[in-house]
């Protein structure tokens, strides 16, 4: 900043406040003032002995205590300085914090999610991820057969996989793929953790329909939102195999269908598809009315819903019951704290939710 001389210092080791040299302790920045850095501050590793002293207060964003109060967060205009150790806060790191990067979303983005309520990203998927998904999509379903989706719930007119985090690496990557979490974030803040992860085939040539509705019966509480959804279509998507109908901005309309509704089955005035092509990822705000259409055609028509939730609401499907031990030991830490697998306070919500699921009994 013209005019703004700023200095370093180096802490120094100080055992009576328990305070040493080089800082790799886990600290929460505190907000000092507004910023393009998020207004969420999380919890962080400072990595280095060293911090800035601007000369102008106004560029210290935020703050951290460690033996004394030090600025963790610097910027001026549109630039930022922080400092983190990757590989401990990587899930706050500048790609979900920062428009402009890699990971962030553009203003276009932002505004769908907001407003209508879900986004479309064309292309998302390769040939090659979707051809390694569906394969092993395919050797599920004729290993489980009958049972399929019995974790969960079966429905209707369509073949469902449930708890696939247990079943391949593929999936596991899937709810990890950070271009997808930068959504999520969006839409629930940076504390969220995975519900579920199901796979759910429309039969051909059926006649069902499912109900408008909003997952987990959800309604926005006083903290905001608490789901998200995000389908990868695995198929075409097109108007006559059973593409998701929802109503733009119901997200924000504090009710449910089934209460606003004579019948949810029925069509909304205001209800629009959402098609695509194979390859394509809808992030969804899933207060919103949505729901999947009949498959008039010959051909099923499938697809993966990799579904979020806020960490102090329940998940759909109990993880940590769920996941065979061998699988949850090979989870690094990143993949346990997005499927909440060290989290007491989850263990007491997740573990008989009142509801699981928006429509199905």
């Amino acid at each position: 900043k013209a005019g703004c001389d700023s200095s370093i210092k180096t802490i120094s080791s100080n055992p009576r406040r328990r305070t040493a040299t080089p800082v790799v302790s886990l600290n929460r920045a505190r907000l000092n003032m507004r910023h393009t850095w998020t207004p969420n501050c999380p919890t962080y590793f400072l990595p280095i002995p060293c911090y800035v002293v601007p000369s102008d207060e106004s560029m210290a964003i935020a703050k951290t205590d460690y033996g004394t109060s030090l600025v963790s967060v610097a910027g001026y205009d549109n630039l930022f300085a922080t400092q983190f150790r990757r590989e401990k806060s990587q899930r706050y790191g500048l790609g979900k914090s920062l428009k402009g990067t890699h990971m962030s979303l553009s203003d276009l983005e932002c505004e769908a999610l907001d407003h209508k309520g879900f986004v479309a990203l064309p292309g998302f998927m390769g040939p090659a991820l979707i051809a390694s998904i569906r394969a092993r999509i395919e050797e599920l379903f004729a290993e489980e057969g009958e049972q399929a989706g019995s974790e969960f719930k079966q429905e209707e007119g369509s073949r469902r996989l449930a708890n696939l985090v247990d079943k391949g690496s593929v999936f596991r990557e899937v709810i990890m793929e950070p271009r997808v979490l930068a959504y999520v974030d969006h839409v629930l803040g940076h504390e969220y953790k995975l519900s579920s992860l199901n796979a759910r085939s429309a039969d051909p040539k059926t006649s069902v329909t499912q109900p408008l509705h909003a997952d987990m019966a959800a309604l926005p509480d006083g903290r905001g939102f608490w789901v998200c959804n995000t389908v990868w279509m695995l198929d075409d998507f097109s108007e006559e195999n059973g593409a998701i109908r929802c109503v733009p901005g119901s997200h924000e309309w504090g009710k449910l269908p089934r209460d606003a509704m004579n019948d949810p089955v029925a069509h909304h005035p205001h209800e629009v598809l959402v098609t695509g092509e194979a390859g394509t990822v809808i992030v969804m705000n899933a207060h919103l009315w949505h729901g999947g259409m009949q498959n008039k055609t010959a051909h099923p028509r499938l697809a993966l819903h990799a579904f979020y939730v806020r960490r102090d609401k329940p998940q759909q499907q109990y993880q940590k019951r769920l996941l065979r031990p061998e699988v949850q030991k090979e989870c690094g830490e990143e993949l346990r704290w997005l499927l909440a697998l060290d989290d007491p306070i989850n263990d007491k919500l997740s573990a008989n939710p009142e509801v699981r699921s928006g429509f199905l009994k």
